[in-house]
């Protein structure tokens, strides 16, 4: 994360920064807790954390006033894509996927956005930012190998004790 962001690192930054370190926190804790609700319906959470971030958020967007109506189109599909069925998508997967499995694949999007940006925006990501998104990039596929790697050993002895 710090190389990710130390790159671009000053004063005017700091806060968004910061911000997006508890969001990424956050997501990570709302994983787990997920995971932990494999007996009931994920979903229901998920619901309930998108109705308090609306809430949280409600001054902030009265205060900004009213979206023209490209920027309310734009609102919509991300709400419904990149939020509503991403979430519907995430609820039902994450019943039968391992909480670390779930939780590095959830990183790959993240992961994603630098090169999104440069592709639409032109903003070419800094040297830091590329090496943090190598270093965690590396780290998943560690964890691939690694733990592919014990399953068919576990898989193998099982075999043998057969």
């Amino acid at each position: 994360m710090v190389l990710l962001v130390g790159g671009g690192l000053n004063a005017d930054s700091l806060t968004g920064i910061i911000f997006a370190v508890i969001s990424g926190c956050v997501y990570g804790f709302t994983t787990i807790f997920l995971l932990r609700q494999k007996s009931s319906d994920p979903l229901e959470s998920l619901k309930l954390s998108n109705l308090l971030c609306f809430l949280i958020c409600l001054p902030s967007m009265i205060k900004a006033g009213a979206p023209d109506g490209k920027s309310a189109l734009f609102l919509l599909i991300l709400g419904v894509f990149q939020i509503g069925l991403a979430s519907v998508l995430f609820a039902r997967g994450v019943k039968g996927v391992p909480a670390l499995n779930s939780a590095v694949i959830t990183m790959i999007e993240p992961l994603m956005n630098p090169v999104w940006v440069a592709l639409f925006y032109n903003e070419v990501p800094s040297v830091f930012t590329v090496t943090g998104g190598f270093v965690i990039l590396g780290f998943i596929i560690l964890h691939i190998t690694v733990k592919s790697g014990k399953n068919l050993h576990l898989r193998t002895m099982k075999l043998q004790l057969r």
